[in-house]
């Protein structure tokens, strides 16, 4: 309920105040490539910097706490919900990596930006790409060549189903694990 009366205030606060809605002040209408960007950067922030998830998201206007149970996701161990219209979940895994999914977007073109955003960051390889979610999406795995590599995958599926878009990352406790061969 918490997501509808935020929704609600928000919305009802710009309508009372007479004044046109700007995405930066209040995240409602961030579009679909801001939100991953945010959320990429959240993310990278704790896989890549150590960063916790209480540093990157408490006390940000943008994000509250929900019950993970409700995000569709069987492994989140906390989650935080943002106050936009596309709904957007990110979450701590129970390995210390992160989870973030988007609703509504183009995925194809959310995985592009999400590429380029990590880019400066590390070289990421794909190393594979099949169907997934009964051919109704494709799941892209990749990972940086190093000793406990940074791993990621994405599922991009098609437009109409949710999750539309959905990034795991984390770094692998092995040091060579086989899942970052190309097969």
């Amino acid at each position: 309920m918490k997501p509808v009366r935020a929704l609600v205030g928000a919305l009802a606060a710009i309508v009372l105040s007479g004044q046109p809605a700007r995405a930066q002040d209040v995240g409602v209408f961030d579009t679909a490539t801001q939100i991953a960007e945010q959320a990429v950067s959240i993310c990278a922030a704790v896989v890549f910097d150590g960063q916790s998830f209480e540093s990157q998201l408490d006390g940000n206007e943008d994000w509250y706490s929900v019950d993970p149970r409700g995000t569709g996701s069987n492994l989140a161990t906390h989650a935080w919900q943002s106050t936009t219209v596309n709904t957007t979940h990110v979450m701590r895994l129970p390995n210390g990596g992160c989870s973030f999914g988007i609703d509504r977007g183009d995925s194809e073109a959310l995985r592009a930006h999400v590429q380029d955003v990590l880019a400066s960051r590390a070289p990421f390889e794909l190393i594979s790409q099949q169907p997934a979610r009964s051919g109704r999406a494709t799941m892209y795995a990749y990972c940086v060549a190093e000793d406990h590599p940074r791993v990621m995958s994405i599922v991009a599926a098609e437009r109409g189903s949710r999750p539309n878009f959905v990034l795991n990352m984390f770094r692998a406790s092995d040091v060579a694990p086989s899942f970052c061969r190309r097969s």
